[in-house]
């Protein structure tokens, strides 16, 4: 279902750089019903996110919700109580406690939360929790590189909600 939701959006709109299908951890050849899709660029994202809003867009036969993981409006109050960071391209062993003592200089975190790695999967994605909108979004717009096992961590965006 990966690949073929990767051609579904490539058809769409450019820029398609990854597409992430959130599986089931408890089972594993269930996907959880979202993805998240990273762009080249925010034209990129804006054209396809407005393609694939409209009701002919389906996938099978079903027309998806698409919405911004990390939400545009900066006056909007679900906006303003974002605190999660987005990090992907994690080693297939990464720790909570790795993950937070490379953000922890930015401030408070209140939780790192690391879904369970799918087998197969070299690389993880996680979420890392600040106590202060603030404090996740000086680590989001640092242009510090963060590394662990020599691999360069990709800060992907702040997240509003998610579900496993």
């Amino acid at each position: 279902m990966g690949d073929d939701l990767k051609k579904a959006v490539t058809r769409v709109g450019p820029g398609v750089v990854t597409v992430d299908l959130m599986k089931d951890p408890q089972n594993s050849s269930c996907n959880r019903g979202f993805a998240f899709v990273e762009y080249y660029n925010y034209a990129c994202a804006e054209y396809s996110r407005k393609k694939m809003s409209t009701p002919k867009f389906k996938l099978d036969s079903n027309a998806p919700t698409v919405s911004w993981a990390d939400p545009r409006s900066g006056d909007s109050s679900a906006n303003s109580q974002t605190k999660a960071v987005y990090v992907k391209n994690l080693p297939k062993d990464v720790t909570e406690d790795q993950l937070q003592k490379l953000f922890e200089h930015h401030g408070e975190i209140t939780k790192v939360v690391l879904p369970p790695a799918k087998s197969g999967q070299e690389k993880r994605y996680g979420f890392v929790h600040f106590a202060e909108r603030s404090t996740a979004m000086k680590a989001l717009k640092n242009t510090e590189k963060y590394e662990l096992d020599g691999n360069s961590l990709i800060k992907f965006s702040c997240v509003k909600s998610y579900s496993f």
